[in-house]
């Protein structure tokens, strides 16, 4: 199966499935009310690898074209047999970016995770934009102001002059789920209700995601009408944005 990209005008809906033992469902979509143009999010799915990412764009900085860069290097990157760390997979997109707009100050903020047939995770995260990990009701995510328990990882944006990747790892056990999610999600939904509607349903992955897609635009929904009536924007229930997200559970 080829590469799966998620993010462009016609590929802005849920989708569902099968990575060998994985069943998937992800989405990434612009969202409504947001005000930057294009949807600066890439969801990137390489099925024989079994990899995933989210690339969220940073908004001031010609972020959709950095999410096109980051994976459009990542796909070149993994062609071929050779054995590649996830913080090398970021490297190779910050070169590329980095090369290719050197003075358009091109960025942007991604988690790319590869779950091996044995459950093994091994992740890498780049970017002060949130975007979160969590293994059922097990947290592990680079946003301080939503970290559960304050041990976070904050690094900087692929493209930026402190480009600096974190790495996870984990293991996925049987019936257990990854999620990942940008912060067009996370700010809309708090993190903890998608660990806890992960850790108590039965529902199956695209059902969860087709939760967190309409939860997600409800809440957006919420936040135009307080626009309109002039709500400071401290008070708002949620966040205008693109908004990204995948769900791989083992069985």
């Amino acid at each position: 199966m080829p590469p799966i990209i998620l993010g462009t005008p016609d590929a802005s809906q849920p989708i569902s499935l099968q990575v060998g033992d994985l069943e998937v469902a992800a989405f990434s979509n612009l969202g409504i009310g947001y005000e930057g143009g294009g949807n600066q999010d890439r969801v990137l799915i390489i099925p024989e690898k079994r990899i995933f990412m989210i690339s969220d764009g940073v908004g001031s900085a010609n972020g959709e074209r950095g999410s096109i860069i980051a994976v459009d290097a990542i796909i070149d990157r993994t062609r071929g047999e050779e054995i590649l760390l996830m913080s090398e997979l970021l490297d190779s997109a910050n070169t590329r970016i980095t090369k290719a707009d050197r003075y358009k100050g091109t960025q942007a903020c991604v988690t790319i995770a590869q779950i091996e047939g044995n459950g093994e995770i091994e992740g890498a995260f780049s970017g002060d934009v949130e975007i979160g990990v969590t293994i059922d009701n097990d947290y592990m995510q680079n946003a301080p102001h939503q970290h559960p328990s304050n041990d976070c990882i904050v690094t900087s944006c692929l493209g930026s002059t402190n480009y600096y990747p974190e790495t996870i790892h984990a293991h996925l056990e049987s019936g257990k789920s990854l999620f990942i999610g940008s912060d067009g999600v996370t700010r809309n939904i708090p993190f903890k209700d998608i660990a806890k509607r992960l850790h108590s349903s039965n529902e199956s992955p695209i059902e969860i995601v087709q939760w967190i897609f309409e939860e997600s635009l409800r809440k957006m929904k919420i936040t135009m009408g307080e626009r309109e009536r002039r709500v400071p924007r401290e008070n708002r229930t949620g966040k205008c944005d693109n908004f990204s997200a995948i769900l791989a559970r083992r069985a």
